[in-house]
């Protein structure tokens, strides 16, 4: 398995310089449009005064099969150091408390931590941007100067299980390892002893609601405003596959890397799948996929983008959407140039009516569903590490 995704997704888009057309705009739009440059001006320099910042996106992956690939990110970034000796935070802003006091307590260097619903289908779906097993997994890089790696480590999964509502305390010296091959830290690296790393998955751990709702708030505007507000759990399980995470590493402040800056990554992806939803077509919207539509960004966000990939959209395969995109923008994912169709929810224009936002895809021609379309890998050398945890009783036989 391999987590080099990770750190591609984190850095994939950057903001995007369109041109709107101008529209006849009545004076009570004139108002809120002049409230919300207000309220995105404060909040910018509310961010520069403490030094931290929070962003969320939503990527929306058509899939040739006809079902839907959703993607969630919510990025926290905070511009203070939590390991540095003799300091005590005890102001939290943006930054969830509870996951800040774990890392100045057990000294983590990184955490990551996932709960999954079901297998991804890579020859159906292709890769997807964040890769995690069936079930709940936990691996975490503990800082040089902790003195008891195994007592922190068990002290952890205990603490990660009151915040997450799961069975994380059931992991024991049965179930934990120290890969030495794979798990590379994927923020600053200062320590690379493996001795200083521990993973454990539990596969029958059931991702539910109650793991879902301590994750919701840990996010700023928790589920009241932005894109969170799509998080409704009646739909989120109902999908083919279900995954969220918790990552957070430590990262350059600026480019000289002189100090450095902390940063909490929440993702949550699903498939929707057109046969299960009752559809029977390629046709999708915001409403359909999540019974629900974004009203406003979350107030506390720097940026709120929402991303439809039309990279394969084509005479035969064209797909219409609405409202009208504020831009494009590219990004190179897994080695292939992706483009993007973008909507910025700070800007007033894409909101209806009913001041709402309801993204629709629609396939300009009636085409049939494929049930199975496989995906072959570019012809060009790779190198995979296989990371299996075997029991001790198990004979093992390696043949080439």
């Amino acid at each position: 398995m391999s987590y080099a995704c990770i750190s591609l997704v984190l850095l994939l888009f950057s903001p995007v310089k369109s041109e709107v057309n101008e529209e006849v705009r009545h004076p009570e739009q004139e108002i809120h449009n002049a409230a919300t440059l207000v309220e995105n001006k404060l909040t910018e320099e509310a961010d520069s005064a403490f030094g931290d910042r929070f962003d969320e996106e939503l990527v929306i992956h058509p899939l040739q099969s006809g079902d839907v690939y959703a993607n969630f990110l919510f990025r926290t970034r905070w511009d203070l150091d939590l390991l540095q000796p003799g300091s005590k935070v005890s102001h939290y802003r943006l930054f969830p408390k509870s996951l800040g006091q774990v890392i100045s307590k057990y000294a983590v260097r990184e955490l990551h931590l996932s709960f999954t619903q079901g297998f991804w289908r890579t020859q159906a779906w292709g890769e997807p941007f964040l890769q995690a097993p069936a079930g709940a997994e936990l691996w975490v890089w503990f800082d040089e100067t902790n003195n008891d790696i195994d007592r922190s480590w068990k002290e952890l999964t205990n603490v990660l299980s009151g915040i997450f509502c799961a069975s994380l305390n059931f992991v024991d010296s049965t179930n934990t390892v120290s890969p030495t091959a794979s798990f590379k830290p994927l923020g600053i690296v200062n320590v690379t002893d493996h001795k200083f790393l521990r993973h454990a998955v539990l596969p029958r751990e059931i991702a539910c609601t109650e793991n879902l709702t301590p994750w919701k708030k840990l996010l700023p505007c928790g589920s009241k405003a932005g894109l969170a507000t799509l998080l409704k759990a009646e739909r989120l399980f109902y999908t083919s596959y279900h995954s969220q995470a918790v990552h957070i590493r430590p990262i350059c402040k600026d480019s000289d890397c002189l100090s450095t800056s902390w940063e909490l990554t929440q993702s949550l992806s699903v498939v929707l799948d057109v046969h299960t939803s009752g559809q029977g077509k390629k046709e999708w919207s915001l409403f359909k996929m999540f019974s629900r539509t974004v009203t406003e960004a979350c107030p506390l966000a720097t940026r709120s983008t929402i991303y439809v990939d039309i990279t394969n959209n084509d005479q035969e395969n064209e797909i219409l959407l609405t409202p009208t995109p504020v831009g494009q923008t590219e990004a190179t994912v897994h080695g292939s140039k992706r483009t993007y169709a973008v909507y910025d929810l700070f800007q007033p224009q894409l909101y209806s009516a009913s001041r709402s936002v309801n993204v629709i895809l629609k396939w300009k021609q009636r085409q049939e569903l494929c049930e199975c379309c496989r995906i072959w890998c570019e012809q060009k050398e790779q190198q995979y590490v296989v990371y299996i945890k075997i029991p001790w009783l198990a004979s093992v036989t390696v043949a080439k």
